[in-house]
Formats: structure tokens, C-alpha cells, sequence
């Protein structure tokens, strides 16, 4: 508070002022939760708002999942939550490690002979010992053991930051993860190998040259299979004289790559037979043929595989 004569020192000072109190700046900040009980006795669902009084036993139960309305500088929106594990999963920004990590619970919740991802909150640390001594005695990689058990951390982790649990028995004090060598297990290729792949595709159908360049991309780049079908036609161009491509990696990473002559060479071949220099830059630089799905639809990472399997004999 200002006194009277504070005020009339201001008023006389010619390098200050007083604002009155209808102009002075306001600080709008972030209140917390506050609940409106309706007249007939029916909960009324949350109501998140700006300039309301914070009542010291605000909360919500952790079993209590009302539709909850947002008001955030005068726009609304309803949020409809869903279970913990939805959206768990979908804060994985990768279409990819979503499926990944979908694979690994839906493993873990038929080992423990589960039936929702709900239950997890009750799993014991000595639950999760037995299932990775399992899945080693069933002979599974020590990277799939680890990936497995990381990817119960990660939800275990996610209930526990929401208060959902105390602690989380996937700690790796509680629950150690095997140790995985730091050497690659996949075997090297010749040149020999590799030009001898090269030629397996049949480069009298477009298919073959399509597949052509796959493998011709895929050996000499070394690019993952998600990563060669999610490649599109606007990621080609050129800097400095050099070709290079755009490659949208792992965790939203990209990187740009030089296109040694010979893949080069091999999907140029592949464009002009298939007339595809002047589509659209947003086409998939490998589409379907209408065999793995529609033609012109972009391949998925296991389509790049098949090919990879087929023409390289993979396994």
C-alpha cells in the first residue's frame, strides 16, 4: 500500500507516476484444481480454471477418472482420459517404438497370464526376475531380454511419476539386466556378397528394379528397413554437386547422406522406367506394387524386410 503522503511525493516527482489501481498490470499464473459441486447432488466433472481460489485437499482419487473440461485463456477443450497404458503408449512419438513397446507388454502380460495392462500395479519385483530368467532359459537374446525389461521400466517409471505406485519393482537393483555384449552379433558382407544380391532381382519388371534399389540403397547406405521405406521422393536433391538424401532416423532424428554412384545409378533407373521423376515430393520413394499392400502405397518396415529375405536370403 501506498500512503497519502508517499502519493503526493509521486505526483510531484516529474520522473515518477502513480498508476491507478484500475491500470495497474496484472500477473496471470497457473491455479490448480478446483471443484464445483452441482445443486442436485450429481459429481460434476473438474473444472481447470484461471483466477480461482486453490482449496488444500484438492486432488483427484487415483481410481476416479471423470471427464475433465480445460479452460486455458478462454479457449476450451474436453479431455476424455483413457487407461494409463494408452497413454503410456501414445506419448511414444515414433510409430515404430509404439509397436515396439506394444509387442513387449503384450509378451510380458501372457508370461505372467494377465489380462489389462491395469494390473502391472500390482506386479512384484520377484514377478519380473522369474520372467527374465525365462525368457534366458528359453533361449531369447540378451538384447531381447534387456529391451524387454526396459520397456516395463519405462511404464513402471510412467506410474510411478503419476502416482499410481510408491515405488517400481523393475529397478534394475531389484531386477538386473543381463549384460549385453557391446560387439555386433551380425555377420560382415563381402563385395562379392553383395554385387551377387544385386543381381538377383529380376530388372525387366519394375519390381525388380524397384527391389534393385532397395537393396542397392539399403548395403551401401546402411540404412535401417524403416528408414528406406519411409524415404521420400523429396528427400533427393543435391548440395554442392553432390546427390544426397534425407534420412529421417530413430527418435525424430534425421541425417543428410552422400548416394555413392552405384545405388544412385540404380534408382535412377528405377525412376524413369516408372516414370516417376515429376510426382509429387511427399511420394514414397519405394512404393507398394500391389503385392505387400495397394500399389502406391508406402511400404512398412517388415515389407523392406521380405525383400531383403527374398533376393538376399536373409534370415
Amino acid at each position: 500500500r501506498v500512503s497519502g503522503r508517499a502519493k503526493s511525493q509521486i505526483a510531484n516527482h516529474p520522473g515518477l507516476s502513480l498508476l491507478p489501481a484500475h491500470a495497474a498490470p496484472t500477473v496471470r499464473r497457473w491455479q490448480r484444481v478446483t471443484l464445483k459441486p452441482s445443486d442436485t447432488g450429481v459429481k460434476q466433472p473438474r473444472l481447470f480454471e484461471l483466477g480461482s481460489p486453490l482449496p488444500e485437499t484438492a486432488g483427484t482419487r487415483a481410481d476416479v477418472k471423470p471427464e475433465e473440461h480445460v479452460t486455458v485463456d478462454r479457449r476450451a477443450m474436453t479431455v476424455h482420459p483413457d487407461s494409463d497404458y494408452s497413454v503410456w503408449l501414445a506419448s511414444k512419438v515414433s510409430p515404430q517404438t509404439r509397436r515396439a513397446y506394444q509387442s513387449d507388454m503384450a509378451h510380458f502380460l501372457r508370461a505372467a497370464g494377465l489380462e489389462s495392462p491395469d494390473e502391472l500395479a500390482t506386479i512384484a519385483p520377484g514377478v519380473l526376475v522369474t520372467y527374465r530368467d525365462a525368457m534366458t532359459a528359453a533361449g531369447a537374446k540378451p538384447s531381447t531380454v534387456a529391451r524387454r525389461l526396459n520397456t516395463l521400466r519405462s511404464y513402471f517409471n510412467y506410474l510411478l511419476a503419476l502416482g499410481r505406485i510408491e515405488t517400481s519393482p523393475a529397478q534394475p537393483q531389484l531386477v538386473p539386466t543381463p549384460r549385453v555384449p557391446r560387439e555386433g552379433l551380425t555377420l560382415g558382407m563381402e563385395n562379392s556378397d553383395v554385387r551377387r544380391i544385386l543381381r538377383q532381382p529380376d530388372t525387366s519388371t519394375l519390381k525388380g528394379l524397384r527391389d534393385r534399389a532397395i537393396l542397392s540403397f539399403g548395403f551401401y547406405l546402411g540404412l535401417r528397413r524403416q528408414e528406406l521405406a519411409d524415404l521420400s521422393l523429396g528427400d533427393l536433391r543435391q548440395e554442392r554437386g553432390h546427390n544426397v538424401v534425407e534420412v529421417h532416423g530413430k527418435g525424430g532424428k534425421s541425417r543428410v547422406l552422400t548416394i555413392p554412384a552405384i545405388p544412385f545409378a540404380h534408382l535412377t533407373e528405377y525412376l524413369r522406367a516408372a516414370d516417376r521423376l515429376n510426382e509429387p515430393a511427399d511420394s514414397p520413394l519405394f512404393p507398394s506394387m500391389g503385392h505387400a499392400a495397394p500399389a502406391g502405397a508406402r511400404l512398412n518396415g517388415d515389407d523392406v524386410w521380405d525383400i531383403f529375405k527374398g533376393d538376399a536370403a536373409l534370415t
